[in-house]
């Protein structure tokens, strides 16, 4: 939530017309996956992520005149889980949680999933983003 309130917080201050967000994994390849394996960094969850990227739209609309005359197109793009979340802020908010939502629900009991891939994984990226929203 920290995050998700100071990420608004610069956005909002940069007057940000768009704003694209990624969610992070970590490959074996790199010194993050170094780091987390000796416990120097720790991965967020998915289900984590989902509700980081929640706080972090409803603030954002929060800090948008409600008269329209200013907007902020967002994306939001989760690979790992195949999530993807998308419109114009604050007009789309209620699709855009109601998306990340369904996504939460999910992922509640899904906690443990995070964007890492190990050695040997067999992850692919989707190739196809269920888009109906």
């Amino acid at each position: 939530m920290e995050n998700a309130a100071a990420t608004a917080s610069v956005l909002a201050e940069l007057n940000a017309s768009s704003a694209t967000n990624f969610s992070l994994f970590v490959h074996h390849e790199t010194p993050l996956y170094d780091d987390m394996e000796q416990g120097l960094f720790a991965a967020a969850s998915e289900y984590e992520n989902l509700i980081e990227e929640r706080e972090l739209i409803r603030l954002l609309s929060e800090k948008l005149p409600c008269d329209g005359s200013r907007v902020m197109r967002y994306e939001g793009l989760h690979d790992y889980i195949a999530v993807h979340v998308w419109g114009t802020l604050p007009r789309d908010l209620d699709k855009m949680t109601g998306r990340l939502d369904k996504a939460i629900a999910e992922y509640r009991t899904k906690q443990d999933v995070k964007a890492v891939i190990g050695p040997g994984s067999t992850f692919e990226f989707p190739t196809t983003i269920d888009k109906s929203m």
